[in-house]
């Protein structure tokens, strides 16, 4: 088969209908379900904590009182003086509420508890993104590169990043074209620092043993970063970004494409280079650490053996409805050193602990189960209920691509999920930009904490349950990765169409000089983060989480004190209404 067995575990060849013997139990998928839930609750708390944090830090420092203009509410919502341009009124800036479609409700009567609403709204958007992205968005994304013979590393860098990132991208292109503020990249600062932080720091609190980091990729997806972060500082530093500074940010985004695509040699030359920092694979296997060849439609699984039978732990997760394409995009050396693409029969890879990982679409369950299946846990059947309305509505008018009956429908698919994504992302701007004018916070502000916290909901989860797997490299590669996208595509694209192709030789203006102050924050955060994890080893444990987590507490403290003008008159402070 053409693999060295000393650098991966012993392959034994199975027929499909060995490998469905493999499938998980009951007990497996409800660990798995239970580590979901872990993630998305601890997400939550941090979202709420997050936005107390922001409204008692706005009246500490009485950021009402330094607003010199008050525009008022119609009995419809709409604002009398709120202007549908840009241009700064009084001493402060228009809210971005006055470009969006009038509100059912008054200000005072938004203040007296019926802001509530708008909050369950924007809640029900981040599910509705959830399910469009991962069970339709994703999946298509899956067959076009499939069609379009792409390597693994290379339909990573571009579809399969562009489906994790939609919910960024889409608010990138709604601030930039219709509430025409900064709201986008506030979302896609707050993503990065939330991916880079937050879910390392997850990873690391929630992983049951320390796990070892391979330094090549870890190294290639902080430095790209880095570039990608101080090219957004340079564009920003004027508050102005104009067409070929643009273009810039897409071409070095084409530049990583082409570093993908010889991700294989350049990762070989750098082990034979430097061996000295390259893990011993057989360290690696004692430890549990071991990386798993992806294949374009492979889901991944992980299960005891026979003989260990219900004894594994909750850290042998069953991730099988892991999009592992999805993490792929960052995929570490020995995930692509030994592919096969063309190799279509099923193997289990054995390391000496005994566990079994499986690689095959059928193996892993074949077609979804019906999103019509009720629950038979109360607490998920709870849920169901919640997201039924958004499960038939996509059920209805999108078709199921990872089924066989559709799975010729892609094109229609892809499409319909770029509507649905468009619509629930407009919803989910204007909602959290109604929260943010009622409560009186920069829109910049909603877009650094809860758009950013609630879009990279998903991304937390598949990176702590692959943490959980032992692959540390493809948790820290996603979280790391994943913002390359979001700041040279998510904001490099709308950028160039609105300046060179809109309004020629027009200019995007950045209202907020506190987000330059922010993403300079954000540079020195990936240098500090590289130095933790190289005092601690580059292994991936509690105590990187701890440090992790209490960094981004700090940063998103600094980044919102920029944005309140508190260290200084770095914007103009957003009109708030009465």
């Amino acid at each position: 088969m053409g693999r060295r067995t000393c650098d991966r575990p012993t392959a034994v060849h199975l027929s499909a209908q060995h490998v469905r013997q493999l499938l998980p139990t009951p007990a497996r998928r409800v660990r798995r379900r239970k580590t979901t839930w872990q993630v998305s609750a601890a997400v939550f708390l941090v979202l709420w904590g997050v936005l107390g944090v922001v409204v008692a830090l706005r009246e500490a420092f009485d950021v009402e009182r330094i607003t010199r203009t008050v525009y008022t509410a119609t009995g419809t919502g709409n604002l009398d003086a709120a202007p549908t341009n840009t241009s700064p009124v009084g001493n402060c800036s228009p809210p971005a509420i006055g470009r969006f479609p009038g509100d059912l409700f008054t200000q005072a009567q938004r203040r007296q508890g019926a802001v509530i609403l708008h909050v369950i709204a924007s809640l029900y958007m981040f599910m509705a993104l959830a399910i469009i992205c991962d069970d339709y968005f994703v999946p298509a994304l899956e067959r076009i590169s499939e069609g379009l013979r792409l390597q693994p590393d290379v339909a990573g860098a571009t579809f399969m990043a562009a489906g994790s990132s939609a919910p960024e991208l889409f608010t990138s292109i709604f601030g930039v074209f219709i509430s025409q503020d900064d709201i986008g990249v506030g979302t896609i600062v707050g993503s990065a620092v939330f991916n880079l932080l937050f879910i390392v720091g997850l990873c690391g609190l929630m992983v049951g043993t320390a796990i070892t980091l391979t330094l090549w990729p870890l190294l290639r997806d902080c430095s790209i970063y880095l570039i990608s972060v101080a090219a957004l500082v340079i564009v920003m530093y004027d508050e102005q970004v104009h067409w070929y500074e643009a273009c810039v940010l897409v071409c070095l985004y084409c530049l990583y494409v082409v570093l993908m695509y010889f991700n294989r040699q350049l990762s070989s030359e750098f082990s034979r280079r430097f061996p000295a920092a390259t893990v011993d694979p057989q360290n690696r296997r004692q430890s549990g650490q071991y990386e798993k060849t992806p294949l374009m439609k492979a889901g991944f699984a992980s299960e005891k053996t026979a003989e260990e039978g219900d004894a594994a732990t909750d850290d042998q997760i069953w991730s099988s409805d892991i999009r592992k394409d999805r993490l792929s995009k960052f995929s570490a050396p020995r995930q692509t050193q030994e592919q096969n693409a063309a190799e279509e029969v099923q193997f289990l890879e054995t390391p000496p602990s005994g566990a079994v990982t499986t690689h095959s679409d059928e193996a892993v369950g074949g077609e979804p189960e019906s999103p019509f299946s009720v629950p038979s846990q109360p607490w998920r059947r709870v849920l169901w209920v919640v997201g039924l309305p958004l499960t038939a509505l996509l059920w209805g008018t999108v078709p199921d691509c990872r089924r066989d009956r559709w799975r010729r429908w892609y094109p229609v698919s892809f499409l319909m999920s770029v509507v649905w994504i468009g619509v629930f992302t407009y919803i989910l701007v204007w909602t959290v930009t109604v929260i943010g004018f009622t409560v009186g916070i920069p829109d910049t502000v909603m877009g650094l904490t809860l758009i950013a916290i609630g879009t990279s909901v998903p991304d937390a989860i598949s990176s702590v349950l692959v943490s959980k797997e032992g692959e540390g490299d493809m948790a820290v590669s996603n979280a790391v990765g994943s913002n390359v996208f979001d700041i040279l595509v998510g904001l490099g694209v709308p950028w160039l169409v609105r300046t060179a192709v809109v309004q020629t030789n027009s200019v995007v203006p950045i209202h907020s000089g506190g987000l330059v102050y922010s993403a300079v924050t954000l540079l020195s955060t990936v240098l500090v983060l590289l130095f933790i994890m190289w005092l601690n080893r580059w292994r991936l444990d509690r105590r990187l989480g701890v440090i992790c987590s209490c960094l981004y507490a700090v940063f998103i403290t600094l980044a919102t004190l920029y944005e309140l003008n508190v260290f200084g008159h770095f914007s103009l402070p957003t009109c708030l209404g009465n």
